[in-house]
């Protein structure tokens, strides 16, 4: 994700003028408040990034409160999905009446942007937010978003799955290196968002099939393996843990989608180490022995040989290669 803004490079006594003004041009016009003096240190740090449709912004800081004034808000700016790590507080005011909430950690928010409100943090600031077009979010929820916001627990599969996603955003900066990876990420995001609503709210829509949740995990299991593909002890067994279903389902899910976990995370590692290895500022055998365990390769004569049946050259050839032309 990339870096808006770091309040330690501006003096102190305007970090936090300075953590609104950036926030109010990525975001709304919200008024922001703090405990203590206003020009007393505030740490804070926001980044963004761009999911196709969707954007993100993760924003962790100094506690204080976030609010949107009445008459600020319009229909075409939109819905906000909010994961506050550490909890909050939270009030959403619509046609004169007030409602307010208690999030526990990790606990999903679903808001109208255009209605009043504010948000008070419990502690330290750790908030991802992402923000949606309004006509992506189903009609339903629509409807129900202009009464409430409403709140999706950790407890439920489908939730846990896309807190998962989105609490690991800002860690998943090779999975947004490209537009069509980030796009890709974002119509997950969009798909675990609509099962979560349909597996919560079962009176409206039908809940989640299996056909559904096997897409659903499938997608969740490729983002799991290319987070963990620097790591050699990862197995089927963590992945299946990781998603909250039995390894035989995963397998199942797998053979389904016309793949294997072993094949998938092969063939990620060689993406990882041929995208490595083509940078021509490498240099060496040792640096090559040192991709290879970077990219979860316990053996290096292993790995040469997967590379080769891969690509048609050895490790070293790419890497000559990508340094002479």
């Amino acid at each position: 994700m990339d870096l808006l803004l770091d309040t330690t490079t501006v003096a102190a006594r305007h970090q936090f003028e300075f953590y609104c003004d950036a926030l109010r041009q990525h975001e709304r016009p919200y008024r922001f408040y703090r405990t203590g003096p206003r020009d007393a240190p505030f740490r804070a740090e926001l980044r963004a990034a761009a999911l196709g449709d969707l954007s993100v912004l993760h924003a962790r800081g100094d506690p204080h409160a976030i609010t949107q004034p009445r008459g600020v808000g319009a229909p075409e700016d939109g819905i906000a999905l909010l994961m506050p790590r550490p909890g909050c507080y939270k009030t959403v005011q619509t046609e004169g009446v007030s409602s307010a909430h208690t999030v526990p950690p990790r606990t999903l928010v679903l808001a109208d942007r255009s209605l009043s409100g504010w948000m008070w943090m419990r502690g330290d600031v750790d908030v991802v937010t992402v923000s949606l077009p309004r006509e992506q979010v189903p009609a339903t929820a629509r409807r129900a978003l202009a009464r409430d916001a409403i709140l999706l627990p950790p407890d439920a599969g489908e939730t846990r799955l896309l807190a998962s996603v989105l609490g690991n955003l800002p860690e998943d900066a090779p999975l947004l290196c490209d537009d069509q990876s980030a796009r890709q990420v974002g119509e997950h995001v969009l798909g675990l968002l609509t099962l979560a609503l349909r597996a919560q709210d079962t009176s409206v829509d039908p809940p989640p099939t299996s056909s559904d949740m096997s897409t659903v995990h499938f997608r969740s299991a490729m983002l799991l393996i290319e987070r963990h593909v620097a790591d050699p002890a990862f197995s089927a067994a963590t992945l299946a843990g990781l998603l909250q279903i039995s390894e035989r389902l995963l397998y199942r899910i797998l053979a389904d989608h016309g793949t294997t976990f072993r094949r998938e995370l092969r063939r990620r590692r060689l993406q990882c180490a041929y995208a490595l290895l083509s940078a021509p500022a490498t240099e060496g055998h040792a640096s090559i022995s040192a991709i290879a365990l970077a990219c979860g390769f316990r053996s290096f004569s292993h790995f040469s040989r997967a590379f080769r049946a891969e690509y048609g050259c050895s490790p070293r050839e790419l890497h000559q290669h990508a340094r002479h032309g």
